[in-house]
């Protein structure tokens, strides 16, 4: 319920082991899409970051943008999309 079509999820600058971390999620339900907005630490990067994002009627997650870009490092069956951590602000955009 909470990415039915239209709803938001947001955290500002929540504190982390690796730095103050920011993402903002919006659903576009009818548009079979998610879209989010990630500002990755740089205080203490990460080795890895792993984004999941679950559709809100369990539909199976199709294709991934990373910056406007095709992107192909997502696993369907884990719902998950692995995010470069050397950026510091990152769109993504996940089809379903």
């Amino acid at each position: 319920a909470w990415l039915k079509d239209g709803e938001e999820i947001a955290l500002e600058r929540a504190a982390t082991f690796f730095g103050p971390t920011s993402l903002r999620i919006r659903s576009f339900e009818f548009d079979r899409r998610i879209k989010a907005e990630i500002d990755l630490p740089a205080r203490n990067r990460p080795k890895t970051v792993t984004l999941r994002l679950r559709h809100p009627t369990a539909a199976p997650l199709k294709w991934v943008t990373l910056a406007g870009a095709a992107w192909n490092r997502f696993d369907v069956a884990k719902e998950t999309i692995e995010i470069p951590a050397d950026r510091g602000r990152v769109t993504v955009v996940a089809g379903y």
